[in-house]
């Protein structure tokens, strides 16, 4: 199984790829760039457009316009609250973005920066941190994309290709779904799972943000696409289900916004986990999907989004792609429980085949 990118002639908001634009690096075996790649504008994607009310009233209703049996829920989850003042994200996100410190610190070593902001990022509470070289390909086009407030800034004006000349690098952090409580997928508790660790997610990033500035470094939001960033820099390798499947958490981890940065630092590469060689032979999440949004041949990333972004729209925070995806965390519990001294990821069994086992 390949992921490719699917040749994209009239990208959404009119703009045909630019000549002159270097080709994008290396992402990885998970990752096969088939043509060109034009900059898509994430306001015109699923999401934004059902809280325009552009895919329906039945949908628009069911999102904005119902409130949650469960509290849990209802402080957790970016809709079916009885009061939205009672949802953090939405105090975070609609905080004012702060100024970047005049007074810089210097950075003479950028790998010292990198371990640094790396360690700062996990005292903070984030489970994965990585680094990515930034790409035009890797940045979305138009405005800035938030769920709630507003990302605007200074550079809007600028395109992609001028804003990684002057920002870089891409701090890439996230956090990983409770494993357990993930299994009640589709109840209250497995939807807690997913919404209380994006939430943690936006309180994470907010923090880290505030601090790049306050070394005297700007930091944006709103402007890259979360799973390109999320392969560039080796938070994992993307899989059949559209998701970044990582070594130790499998796909239970949110890809929220990075922030991209002028801050020196030395980015981290691509990694093989086998992930292109075990969707050739799982293919659980396709079964498993009941909008039938996962394709069970070659996957085509269309837009970035693998997956029928629609149809899979009206299963949205189902956490099946990721609770049916056997993942390295489960396999080497169950490979210590047993006594099993062999290596998951290499040692006397592939990968494949150690997965398998789960």
């Amino acid at each position: 199984m390949a992921v490719t990118l699917e040749k994209t002639t009239k990208p959404l908001n009119g703009n045909q790829p630019r000549a002159g634009v270097p080709p994008p690096p290396y992402l990885g075996r998970s990752v096969r760039i088939v043509g060109p790649v034009a900059n898509v504008d994430m306001n015109q994607s699923p999401h934004p457009k059902n809280q325009r009310g552009e895919l329906g009233k039945a949908l628009f209703n069911w999102y904005r316009n119902t409130i949650s049996r469960d509290p849990l829920t209802r402080v957790s989850a970016p809709n079916h609250f009885a009061d939205r003042r009672h949802f953090l994200t939405t105090v975070i996100n609609q905080a004012s973005k702060g100024k970047v410190n005049s007074k810089q610190v210097p950075v003479t070593d950028p790998a010292a920066m990198t371990r640094h902001i790396k360690a700062v990022a996990r005292y903070m509470g984030a489970d994965v941190v990585a680094i990515a070289k930034a790409h035009p390909s890797f940045l979305y086009a138009g405005s800035r994309y938030v769920q709630d407030g507003t990302a605007a800034d200074e550079h809007e004006h600028r395109s992609p290709e001028e804003l990684v000349q002057k920002f870089p690098y891409i701090i890439v952090t996230t956090t990983a779904w409770d494993y357990d409580k993930l299994q009640a997928h589709r109840h209250f508790i497995g939807d807690a799972a997913y919404h209380v660790s994006q939430m943690k997610g936006v309180m994470i990033l907010k923090a880290l943000e505030g601090y790049v500035k306050e070394l005297g470094y700007t930091a944006l939001r709103g402007v890259v696409t979360p799973q390109a960033a999320g392969v560039a820099s080796g938070v994992g390798e993307l899989g059949r289900n559209g998701l970044v499947i990582n070594k130790a958490f499998g796909a239970r981890i949110h890809m929220p916004d990075p922030i991209m940065t002028d801050l020196p630092l030395v980015p981290d590469e691509p990694v093989d986990i086998g992930v292109e060689d075990f969707c050739k032979i799982c293919r659980k999440c396709a079964v498993n999907c009941p909008t039938n949004s996962i394709t069970f041949g070659d996957t085509l990333l269309r837009h970035r989004l693998p997956v029928y972004q629609t149809q899979c729209l009206v299963a949205q925070s189902c956490g099946l792609g990721s609770q049916h995806l056997p993942h390295p965390g489960a396999a080497g519990a169950r490979a210590r429980a047993e006594g099993d001294r062999r290596s998951l990821l290499g040692g006397g069994e592939s990968e494949a085949g150690a997965l398998a086992r789960v």
